[in-house]
């Protein structure tokens, strides 16, 4: 198996991780979570990129974030009617 160039030994073994497996509903959460990337990785990628591959330039990310939010509303344009709300001026 290939380490991610971002994944770092961490200082402490005590540190606290990002979120706990409870957090994100345990095994089945993984599940899913795991189901949305397949499905959706255009939408996903941007947003795991940054703990998989380490920080880029902030420019890089907010392009990469803005893809990510026109895929994903893009995608759930048909089924969804907070797609289509109007904008507020």
């Amino acid at each position: 198996m290939m380490v991610p160039k971002a994944v770092e030994t961490p200082p402490s073994m005590n540190e606290y991780p990002t979120f706990l497996l409870a957090d994100i509903g345990g095994l089945a959460g993984v599940k899913r979570w795991l189901e949305l990337r397949n499905v959706h990785k255009r939408a996903a990628g941007p947003i795991v990129n940054r703990y998989r591959f380490g920080s880029t330039a902030a420019e890089s990310q907010l392009l990469d974030i803005a893809s990510a939010i026109e895929y994903w509303t893009a995608a759930n344009r048909r089924n969804h009617p907070w797609v289509s709300m109007p904008t507020q001026s």
